[in-house]
C-alpha cells in the first residue's frame, strides 16, 4: 500500500525484494524476475561525483541513512527525479544483513518548480511588479519581485530592511494613502488599496503606476497581509494628458463657432462630448448631455435621430437633416469617426439656420410671386445682353407668337 517504490538488497547488493510500485516503475512487461540481480544492473541512476551504491555502503554508518535527489531512468527510458533514501537493515544482533532503498517520485515537484521558475522569469521580464506588505506595520515590504530594479531598487535589500512600501511613493500619494488608511491598532481591519499613484525612482523621477491589491486572509477570516501588483502606465497617462489638452482645445474651438453645437457619441449611443453656444436657446447645458444616452436626451424625434446614427455606425454614412426645435430651425450633420477601419464615434454638428431658413423661404415665396406675375401677364417680358442677344423671354410668348420660350 506504500505509494513509493521500495527495493531491498542483501549485503552483496543483490535484489531480494521489490514492492508492486517498484515493479511498475522499473520492470519491463516481459522482464524475468529481478530477484538476485545486482541493484546496479536493475537501476540506472545519474550519479554525481563518482557516486555508487557500493561507495555509499562503505561510508554508511550503522543507524544512519543516505538521502539525496537523483535522476533515475524508468522502464520507458526517461530520466525522472527521485529522492533516494538508502538505509542499512540490522538484525536483532545489530548485524548488518542488507539495505533498503526507498524512491520518492519528485517529478510533480520538479514540474511545479519548473513552472514556478518560468512564471517568475516571465514576471521578472515583464512590467508587472509583485509585492506583499504588512498593513499593520506601516506597510512593511514582506516580498517584492526582483523586477523592482526597473525603478532602481534592489528587491532583497528592501525586504531585508523591511522598508515601508509608502517610502517608494511620491510624497503626495503616500500622504493620500496614509490619510485614507491610517495604520490602526493590531487586529483592526485595514482594507487593501487599489488605484493609480506615482513610484519615485532612485534617481528621483516620478513614474505613474496602476495598482491592483487584494487582502490576504487567515483561517479565522482576519486580514493579515496585502498582496498585489503594479505596472507602469506612464504612456497611458501621457496619452491621457495629450488627449485632455486636445479635448480642451476642441471644446474651446467648438464653443466659439457661432450658432453651432458639436456632440461626440460613442458606439453605445452615449454622449461623451457636448459643446457649443446654442445651449442657452434650448434652456439646457452640456451637463444635460455628457454621460447621457441618446434615448435619455435628444433634440430631434428619437426614432429619426436613432435611425440616422445607426446609418453612421453601420454604413459609415455622412447623414444630413434639418429639424425644428424650440421655435427655430437647425441643420444637423452626423459624420463617422473611423479608427482602424471601424466606426468608434459619431460626430454630430448642429447649426442654427433659422435666419437662413427664413430668408430662403422668403426668396422662394418671392420667386413664386414673380413666376405667377410673369405667367399671368398679357405682355411679353424679355431681356437682352449688351450685344442685343435675347437671353430671357417670358413663357407667354407661346400664347402670342406661337414660339416656345426655349426656341426663341
Amino acid at each position: 500500500q506504500v505509494g513509493d517504490p521500495i527495493l531491498v538488497v542483501n549485503n552483496s547488493l543483490e535484489t531480494i525484494y521489490l514492492n508492486v510500485k517498484a515493479e511498475e516503475f522499473f520492470l519491463q512487461k516481459d522482464q524475468k524476475s529481478p530477484l538476485g540481480t545486482p541493484i546496479e544492473f536493475l537501476l540506472e541512476i545519474d550519479w554525481k561525483n563518482g557516486e555508487s551504491f557500493r561507495l555509499i555502503t562503505e561510508q554508511l554508518q550503522p543507524g544512519s541513512f543516505w538521502k539525496a535527489e537523483r535522476f533515475v531512468r524508468k522502464k520507458h527510458g526517461e530520466l525522472v527525479p527521485f529522492e533516494l533514501t538508502f538505509q542499512a537493515i540490522l538484525a536483532e544482533t545489530q548485524e548488518k544483513i542488507g539495505y533498503s532503498l526507498i524512491l520518492h517520485d519528485l517529478e510533480e515537484k520538479y514540474h511545479s518548480e519548473k513552472v514556478a521558475k518560468r512564471a517568475q522569469l516571465i514576471v521578472e521580464n515583464s512590467e508587472l511588479v509583485l509585492f506583499r506588505v504588512n498593513p499593520f506595520h506601516n506597510y512593511e515590504i514582506e516580498y517584492i519581485s526582483d523586477n523592482i530594479s526597473r525603478y532602481g531598487y534592489d528587491a532583497q535589500e528592501l525586504i531585508r530592511k523591511r522598508s515601508s512600501f509608502l517610502e517608494l511613493l511620491h510624497p503626495d500619494d503616500a500622504r493620500r494613502i496614509r490619510a485614507s488608511k491610517l495604520t490602526p491598532e493590531e487586529g483592526k481591519i485595514v482594507r487593501s488599496f487599489s488605484g493609480e499613484y506615482r513610484i519615485m525612482t532612485q534617481e528621483g523621477s516620478a513614474i505613474w503606476v496602476e495598482d491592483r491589491t487584494t487582502d490576504v486572509i487567515d483561517e479565522s477570516g482576519q486580514i493579515i497581509m496585502h498582496e498585489g501588483l503594479f505596472q507602469d502606465i506612464s504612456d497611458r497617462k501621457n496619452l491621457e494628458l495629450i488627449q485632455k489638452q486636445r479635448d480642451d482645445q476642441y471644446r474651446m474651438l467648438a464653443s466659439n463657432i457661432p450658432d453651432t453645437n458639436i456632440f461626440l457619441m460613442n458606439r453605445e449611443r452615449r454622449y461623451i462630448v457636448a459643446e457649443g453656444n446654442n445651449f442657452e436657446k434650448w434652456g439646457l447645458s452640456r451637463e444635460d448631455f455628457e454621460g447621457k444616452s441618446l434615448l435619455e436626451i435628444q433634440l430631434a424625434p428619437y426614432h429619426d435621430i436613432s435611425d440616422q446614427v445607426d446609418r453612421v455606425f453601420n454604413n459609415q454614412e455622412i447623414v444630413e437633416s434639418e429639424f425644428f426645435f424650440k421655435g427655430r430651425f437647425y441643420q444637423q450633420t452626423i459624420r463617422p469617426i473611423i479608427q482602424e477601419g471601424e466606426v468608434n464615434y459619431a460626430l454630430s454638428i448642429i447649426r442654427d439656420i433659422h435666419e437662413e431658413y427664413r430668408a430662403k423661404q422668403d426668396l422662394l415665396q418671392s420667386e413664386e410671386k414673380y413666376r405667377r406675375l410673369v405667367e399671368d401677364s398679357t405682355e411679353i417680358i424679355f431681356s437682352l445682353t449688351e450685344t442685343f442677344i435675347l437671353n430671357f423671354v417670358s413663357p407667354n410668348v407661346k400664347q402670342f407668337l406661337d414660339y416656345d420660350a426655349d426656341e426663341v
